[in-house]
């Protein structure tokens, strides 16, 4: 007797969303008293928006293993109480926790008032040690020291020299704007890595007029060529991309995948402005990423 096929696409992420939702259902079982407890502060931005909300009482599941979270917002400055299973959960999921709980309140409530709210969070404080810590500004991408990719993680970034010649180009500040927002809207992550890499594929499309899917092809094989990244790579993000637009990609979300596409993104936008300053392109390692089914 055959192994069955492994399951893909829409048919896996509806098997995570039914062990998601039994497993959450089970909330009234699970052992809490032995989890690291965090409290996190923040505010929701800008100052004038004096946004309330809760006490609101919440479970999931997510990088750091399950949690139990409580809630509250006055006059928009946020207060959250987290339980987590993980014992050595970082700064940046229990971050995340927070972060993508309050996305739900605060966006709807930013609806109702026609405007667009932020949410920041400033410290993290362990319960159990007392230790505080800042919620850093950034995503831990990038961690091991990578030859041969141009996105230097180690430049010192409090002295940044504005590329102005390069931001006319109207495809970079648009690649730049996407990718920023990845790192905001973790749920919609892949979607806004794939518009970074559609904005710099859109700048080596050929100039004659000629069908859409034709220029689309030939824009795209320039751009692997030019930023020696392989198509498949390409393809791998896309179909992650495809899945989240359409609704599939949300349970079955998690830290390796979005940090993968990140850093394929990073790296490409990086490599983007290198090509517009027509630096040089022999030490760039060819990029051959496979982000997962």
């Amino acid at each position: 007797m055959t192994d069955p096929k492994p399951l893909r696409g829409r048919k896996l992420d509806e098997k995570i969303r039914e062990e998601y939702v039994a497993d959450v259902n089970q909330v009234d079982s699970w052992d809490t008293s032995v989890w690291t407890q965090w409290t996190v502060t923040g505010r929701i931005l800008p100052e004038r928006c004096d946004v309330s909300l809760g006490p609101v009482q919440s479970q999931g599941i997510s990088a750091g293993g399950r949690f139990t979270l409580r809630l509250e917002v006055s006059r928009s400055l946020v207060a959250a109480k987290c339980k987590v299973e993980k014992d050595s959960a970082s700064v940046f999921e229990i971050a995340e926790i927070v972060r993508s709980a309050a996305t739900f309140p605060v966006d709807y409530i930013a609806f109702q008032n026609r405007a667009t709210y932020k949410t920041i969070l400033d410290l993290c404080t362990n319960d159990q040690s007392g230790a505080v810590y800042a919620v850093p500004v950034y995503e831990p991408i990038f961690e091991p020291q990578d030859s041969g990719l141009v996105f230097d993680t180690r430049t010192d970034k409090s002295k940044i020299a504005m590329p102005w010649k390069e931001g006319s180009i109207v495809e970079f500040p648009t690649a730049l704007h996407d990718i920023s927002q990845a790192i905001e809207y973790p749920r919609r992550t892949f979607e806004y890595c794939r518009m970074a890499i559609e904005a710099i594929r859109r700048h080596f499309d050929p100039a004659q007029n000629i069908d859409w899917k034709q220029r689309y092809s030939a824009g795209e094989q320039a751009m692997c060529e030019a930023l020696k990244v392989t198509q498949a790579s390409l393809n791998s993000l896309e179909m992650l991309a495809a899945r989240s637009r359409h609704g599939d990609l949300v349970v079955a979300m998690n830290w390796e995948k979005r940090k993968l596409a990140m850093e394929l993104t990073w790296e490409l936008v990086a490599r983007f402005e290198a090509h517009l300053k027509e630096g040089p392109k022999d030490n760039w390692k060819f990029l051959d990423v496979t982000i997962g089914p």
